[in-house]
């Protein structure tokens, strides 16, 4: 008979939330301009933007995703997706940029998202609900904000925001475009209202249950363990 071992989620220990900055996190945040931005930042004050690697936004998605982003007076993080070679400008309202450098980072590069979500300034993610995304947000503990676009990116989203209840989800209809005040709805209830405050307990929480799995003992470190032993027993019988 076939057996299923269920082993995860993996996520190493650069992804998990710190409490306190040791010699090598604080070595690594040196490396990367994500990280050196957000350690000057307010613990659990900063809300977290990316839509994954694949998934690029029309242009007037872009513009009211930037303006709900900048009425809602919130710190921010943006992983942005264009057209390589393009000018970031001309994909964002006219002075955006200058308006709200002093709270945000638009970012145009890879970044470096566990370890995003494991620095304790990050107290959101907005997310397209990935599933890399959705495991990574529940090891470190950060609620989010749901944004699914297609695949099973919506059935991740109603886990997390019904069963879970670890996220709230922007109101949208397939295919049109999220306005700008949605889109301040749901940042404001997740970064300044009390519902917040609620997701980051549950958050908190999910993440402690979820790390305890690869922890010794736990049910993924077991099952880890298992599917080893039954892989050199294999190579045994085979010699």
């Amino acid at each position: 008979m076939s057996k299923i071992l269920t082993i995860g989620p993996l996520l190493d220990e650069g992804g998990l939330r710190k409490q306190h900055l040791g010699e090598k996190q604080e070595a690594e945040e040196e490396d990367n301009e994500c990280l050196r931005w957000l350690t000057k930042k307010l613990r659990s004050s900063v809300l977290y933007i990316c839509f994954g690697t694949v998934f690029v936004f029309p242009t007037q998605q872009l513009h009211e995703l930037a303006a709900g982003l900048e009425s809602s007076g919130v710190h921010f993080l943006w992983v942005v997706r264009i057209p390589t070679g393009e000018d970031i400008a001309t994909f964002l309202p006219d002075g955006f940029l200058e308006r709200t450098k002093d709270r945000g980072l638009v970012y145009l590069s890879w970044a470096p998202q566990a370890r995003i979500l494991g620095h304790p300034a990050i107290g959101g993610f907005l997310t397209h609900c990935g599933w890399n995304s959705i495991s990574e947000s529940m090891v470190t503990g950060v609620p989010m904000i749901t944004w699914p676009l297609e695949g099973d990116q919506m059935l991740n989203s109603q886990l997390c925001v019904e069963i879970l209840k670890i996220a709230i989800a922007v109101h949208k209809k397939l295919n049109e475009i999220v306005g700008r005040e949605e889109i301040e709805r749901v940042v404001r209830l997740l970064m300044e209202d009390t519902m917040g405050d609620v997701l980051r307990k549950k958050a908190k929480e999910v993440s402690q249950i979820t790390q305890s799995t690869f922890l010794p003992g736990g049910s993924s470190r077991k099952n880890l363990d298992l599917f080893v032993k039954e892989l050199n027993s294999l190579i045994l019988i085979n010699r």
